[in-house]
């Protein structure tokens, strides 16, 4: 068994006395010392669900300990806790208060924010238990042993204890001077509520310069609380507002990059084609210059009819060796083979299987088995889709170069 390392009391610890958020980002573990006094220690971020849910672990906790059948105190270590809302601040309270043989509540380590929200608690009277508040754990555990008796304990420390001479709240209904000088109290409360800016940031205190026995402190200290809690959002809005404003940033230097991106594309495809187009009229002045010439030798020597037909479309496809149909025909993904490819130029020509076949000098046969090369690469069933019209469409373009002739079916 543990021993407390001040006090040297046994420390007992059960495994369900602790409790992990199921984020991760808060945990709870309850110790008893003796057998008056509970220990908390938190860690992580304090918000109302995680308060309630450890407060409520609290409450369990205490109703499963037989042998405390009398007064209780708790030790709160708040050293570990990132930070707390005033809404966890309240939900402590709620649990707290549910404890009716709770003696005391000491806690340790605490915000600015809870130690104000429990001072006001304990000023306005709304506990019926001790509130204190101390520097370490040391401290809390040798206050929580030797707690003063009930004599010479003061009205803070006993909330149940009836008015004292020096506390103005009551003096102002006895007619004390306090009470003549509720409007200048009543203007300075409104001169300081005025006062208050929200676009101040950090930790203000308010209450610091007011007096201990005044009788409107504890609006004061209120106020405070109100005051950093609405800083703390604004705060986090403000973050937020300038998260969404370097992405808008972002996003517009990303959108001027790419089109910028664009336009520099644009040219390059522009410039590319230009550059094919010429390139392409110099292929083709090329394949002029040097075939036409044998051509018309061919032409001159009195060739047969079959001959004719044959030198008329040599001319025709060395005249248009440029136009798209011709130059991408070999480009295409259908990758047709050299004789399909000088097929298909007849087809698109409106020549017949009969004509093709006397310009490629083979049988009608063969040029139909490749027509039908052809169609099978094309994806073409049935005979309502003709062939000449598909590989026209490959071309690109609405004419075909050299003089058009009527299509026969395929």
């Amino acid at each position: 068994m543990a021993c407390c390392r001040v006090s040297g009391l046994p420390v007992y610890c059960a495994p369900d006395w602790r409790w992990i958020s199921p984020s991760g980002d808060y945990a709870i573990e309850i110790h008893r010392i003796g057998e008056r006094i509970i220990s908390l220690a938190h860690t992580g971020y304090l918000d109302s669900w995680m308060a309630h849910r450890g407060f409520a672990l609290l409450e369990r906790v205490l109703a499963d300990i037989p042998a405390v059948n009398g007064p209780v105190i708790v030790i709160d270590d708040h050293s570990r806790i990132s930070d707390a809302t005033l809404n966890a601040c309240r939900s402590a309270l709620k649990h707290l208060l549910r404890q009716s043989h709770l003696k005391a509540y000491i806690a340790y380590g605490a915000s600015t924010a809870f130690h104000w929200s429990l001072n006001l608690t304990r000023r306005l009277n709304l506990v019926n238990f001790k509130v204190r508040m101390v520097a370490d754990y040391p401290q809390a555990m040798a206050l929580a042993q030797n707690w003063a008796p009930p004599s010479a304990r003061s009205r803070f420390d006993d909330p149940n204890a009836g008015p004292t001479g020096d506390d103005p709240a009551a003096a102002m209904h006895r007619g004390d001077p306090w009470h003549a000088s509720l409007p200048k109290f009543a203007r300075e409360l409104l001169a300081h509520i005025g006062q208050l800016n929200l676009d101040h940031h950090g930790d203000r205190k308010p209450s610091a310069a007011i007096a201990p026995d005044h009788p409107f402190r504890a609006v004061y200290d209120a106020l405070a609380l109100i005051h950093i809690d609405m800083q703390r959002i604004l705060a986090r809005h403000q973050r937020n507002l300038k998260h969404l404003q370097s992405q808008e940033r972002a996003l517009l230097e990303k959108n001027a990059a790419l089109a910028e991106t664009h336009t520099t594309l644009k040219i390059l495809l522009r410039t590319r084609r230009e550059e094919r187009r010429k390139m392409t009229m110099r292929i083709g002045q090329r394949f002029r210059d040097l075939l036409l010439p044998i051509v018309e030798a061919l032409e001159d020597t009195k060739p047969s009819a079959d001959q004719k037909l044959q030198a008329a479309f040599i001319r025709d496809i060395i005249t248009h060796i440029s136009h798209p149909f011709i130059f991408d025909l070999q480009r295409d993904t259908w990758q047709p083979t050299a004789r399909e490819t000088l097929t298909a130029y007849l087809v698109a020509r409106g020549c017949t299987s009969r004509e093709a076949a006397r310009v490629l000098n083979t049988s009608p046969r063969t040029v139909d088995r490749y027509r039908a090369g052809l169609r099978e690469k094309a994806g073409l069933r049935g005979t309502g889709q003709r062939l000449g019209v598909w590989i026209r469409s490959r071309a690109h373009t609405e004419m075909l170069p050299g003089p058009s002739r009527r299509e026969t079916p395929s």
